[in-house]
């Protein structure tokens, strides 16, 4: 995990690898990756603290004996 400290602002990245299982969680069904960003802002003088959050680079890797089912059309 990444932390950036900006004064009134810090900022997080988290790396996420997430296996996919079915309902029982008996069978592996694939992998889902991504990158998660959370950005916190303190106002002076306030409890006020907002935060902002960013997902990006999402992954998705179907075991290949499950296959995606995915329909491409243009």
């Amino acid at each position: 995990m990444d932390f950036v400290n900006l004064g009134g602002e810090s900022c997080q990245k988290h790396l996420f690898d997430l296996i996919l299982r079915d309902v029982r969680g008996t069978t592996a069904l694939g992998r889902l990756k991504f990158g998660q960003w959370v950005l916190g802002f303190a106002y002076d003088g306030s409890r006020r603290v907002d935060y902002v959050a960013s997902t990006e680079d999402i992954w998705v890797q179907p075991i290949p004996t499950e296959g995606a089912n995915v329909k491409i059309t243009n």
